[in-house]
């Protein structure tokens, strides 16, 4: 089954610098160059002037999907 995701990174540019540039972003690609792999995470948009993507994801069901997004090093910076 395919969703469309829209998320919202506004918390992420909360963060230090270093800790967002360094660490959150490098481990957030890797995680999404795995999901790709798996065929879960398949096409990614960002939204132009926004803190924001949105994206194709591939996933058996609703919990499949939710679990694949908790398993994002972003999913922690959400309020």
């Amino acid at each position: 089954m395919d969703f469309l995701v829209r998320m919202d990174t506004t918390a992420v540019y909360q963060l230090p610098d270093r800790e967002r540039k360094k660490e959150l972003i490098e481990r957030e690609s890797l995680r999404g160059q795995e999901l790709h792999v798996d065929g879960i995470l398949r096409k990614v948009w960002r939204l132009p002037g926004q803190k924001a993507n949105i994206g194709i994801w591939s996933a058996r069901d609703a919990d499949q999907l939710t679990e694949a997004l908790q398993s994002l090093p972003i999913w922690q910076t959400r309020p």
